[in-house]
């Protein structure tokens, strides 16, 4: 506790700093919640798009070993997948 009272978060009190304190506060307050917002849409729309990349090659997958077989040529789609999931995890 005696760190968090040595390193205030805000360095100004409101009689130092002058009329517009609050109102300067404030929007620094909105700044950071649009910035968490911004951030966090991003992840979504990331996570939507893998998650539609890992859909589309199990699909794919699928699709191409029921009309011919099991073969070697198979073995990007796996591979890319997999990729696709560690991108995935490290996003998260």
């Amino acid at each position: 506790m005696s760190h968090a009272q040595g390193n205030p978060l805000v360095h100004y009190s409101k009689e130092s700093y002058g009329s517009s304190f609050s109102a300067v506060l404030l929007e620094q307050y909105k700044l950071y919640v649009q910035s968490a917002e911004n951030v966090s849409s991003r992840r979504i729309a990331s996570i939507r798009y893998l998650l539609t990349t890992s859909t589309a090659l199990v699909a794919l997958y699928g699709i191409q070993s029921a009309a011919f077989g099991q073969g070697l040529w198979l073995l990007p789609i796996p591979i890319i997948g997999f990729i696709s999931a560690l991108a995935w995890h490290r996003i998260i």
